[in-house]
């Protein structure tokens, strides 16, 4: 090959790299001016207080099975846990400091998995409620085991004490609820109106009705002291997972398999509010301290937060990665505790807006 071939040849080689990268850059500008063309993001438009788009503040991790409830001590310090695996083994206990979330103790305790746990309204006591069918009263600082409540035949699904601390009530699959008395760990009362399990069991304020929920698509309100139902709430299309009363006592929410949640008259028992929202079961529910708003929790995997006198939906909580199975406020109603399946317990701001 000549001299001069080769050059012509270079030439011709340069004139098409510099051909190529031309075509290459005008591609690239004419596919950055079409996609400047198109629409901004409908993300833009969704109002702020509808959805919160940031991560809870504290995320605890180390439960070993899904979380199936959380509770904060009264006082405000303490936050307990309780997680299991359905297949069985026993269950775990953690409690965590409640304000920067690190854990303070964990415990091997029940035969099964735990569904329940509670404290004391002095907080000096923590109280668990698993598949074993027992509920166990603990020392809250020590962890100390001091009384194995017996009685039920089949799981516990709720427990919680009266306002004064002396009683305790718990929802069985056994179709029953039980009062019980605390210091002594004696049966003071069974009830045994419902048609299915009892999925939970709530004391009023004043600490003289009970409020229990089932399977049975039910809600009842009954004595604390004789054992005698006196309301039957009715409306809900499906098991009724959780039931609260309002601080006051004069409402009562529920959370059912319907995916709704409903506002009652806990005097009449007339229905009045329907709130939807959750695409899937509402298994938590509970009223904010100072009665405003209430907190759901379902198995779509978020939670939301209502305006307790309109019906209203004022936020949604997303960050959790399976079912969630319990939300509690804080005392001053500023943060809000949840755990689920995805085996974490979270802490979200809930501070009202003003």
């Amino acid at each position: 090959m000549t001299q001069m071939t080769k050059q012509i040849l270079g030439v011709r080689v340069s004139q098409a790299v510099c051909f190529f990268i031309c075509f290459s850059i005008a591609i690239r500008m004419n596919t950055a001016a079409i996609a400047g063309d198109r629409p901004e993001s409908k993300r833009s438009e969704s109002k702020p207080n509808k959805v919160n788009p940031f991560e809870p503040a504290y995320t605890l991790r180390g439960h070993g099975g899904d979380v199936y409830c959380v509770a904060l001590s009264p006082d405000g310090k303490r936050l307990a846990s309780v997680s299991g695996r359905w297949r069985g083994g026993p269950g775990q206990l953690k409690v965590w400091d409640a304000e920067n979330g690190e854990e303070l103790r964990s415990q091997r305790v029940h035969s099964l998995r735990m569904m329940c746990v509670v404290f004391s309204p002095d907080s000096r006591l923590i109280a668990t409620g698993s598949d074993d069918a027992t509920v166990k009263l603990w020392d809250a600082a020590t962890g100390k085991e001091l009384r194995t409540l017996k009685g039920h035949k089949y799981h516990i699904y709720g427990i919680e004490f009266s306002r004064n601390g002396k009683h305790l009530v718990s929802a069985s699959m056994d179709k029953t609820a039980k009062v019980w008395d605390v210091s002594s760990g004696q049966q003071l009362l069974s009830f045994e109106d419902h048609e299915l399990g009892v999925r939970s069991a709530v004391f009023s304020p004043d600490g003289r009705r009970i409020a229990s929920s089932s399977e049975d698509g039910t809600i009842t309100v009954w004595s604390a002291s004789m054992g005698q139902a006196f309301l039957t709430l009715e409306g809900h299309s499906a098991e009724v997972r959780s039931v609260a009363f309002s601080p006051d006592g004069k409402r009562i929410v529920s959370g059912a398999k319907d995916n709704t949640i409903k506002l009652w008259d806990a005097s009449s028992g007339a229905e009045i509010k329907t709130l939807k929202g959750h695409s899937e079961w509402v298994i938590s529910v509970a009223f904010s301290n100072d009665g405003r708003r209430v907190a759901s929790a379902s198995i779509d995997d978020t939670i939301r937060l209502w305006d307790a006198s309109t019906g209203e939906e004022l936020q949604t909580l997303k960050g959790h990665t399976g079912d969630v199975l319990k939300a509690v406020f804080s005392p001053d109603d500023t943060r809000l505790f949840t755990s689920s399946r995805d085996r974490t317990v979270r802490i979200w701001d809930a501070e009202p807006e003003k």
